[in-house]
């Protein structure tokens, strides 16, 4: 197995590490009192669905390693979700200064420009849209805490 082919799963076999992470932190949740659920059943629901898709995405790219040479749209392909995944990274970094609405306003800024949409004024009234709409779902309907920083 080249390089290449061993880079192609290195995504599947994060999102396995990951939907098992998460599968083991929603097992120590307290459990459910009454006839509820609990509090862990929706993310561990979530992890089992994570790992199956990570799974089958695992077994997809090993079937289709017969494939030696990687066009420069996979290439490229790559490079934006490795950009995208740094990102990702930098969002969680910034989330307690900048607050939730500018942070997830300025991701999903990055993330049209990455994946090839490049007017800047639809794309700023876009991301600040979807960002006030999640803290209306999240902050004020479902009452969940959200990061407010000194942006807001």
């Amino acid at each position: 197995m080249n390089c290449i082919q061993s880079q192609k799963l290195l995504a599947p076999a994060l999102w396995l590490s990951c939907a098992a992470f998460a599968m083991f932190t929603s097992l120590q949740f307290p459990s459910a009192k009454g006839d509820g659920l609990g509090p862990g059943m929706l993310p561990l629901i979530l992890a089992l669905l994570l790992g199956g898709l990570a799974l089958v995405d695992f077994l997809a790219t090993r079937k289709k390693e017969n494939s030696n040479s990687d066009s420069a749209e996979d290439q490229q392909h790559t490079g934006a979700t490795w950009l995208l995944v740094g990102i990702l990274i930098l969002y969680i970094w910034l989330l307690p200064w900048l607050g939730f609405i500018s942070s997830s306003a300025l991701l999903s800024m990055a993330s049209l420009r990455i994946f090839g949409y490049y007017n800047y004024v639809r794309s700023a009234a876009i991301s600040l849209s979807l960002a006030f709409i999640l803290y209306i779902l999240f902050s004020l309907i479902m009452n969940v805490a959200l990061p407010t920083g000194w942006l807001g």
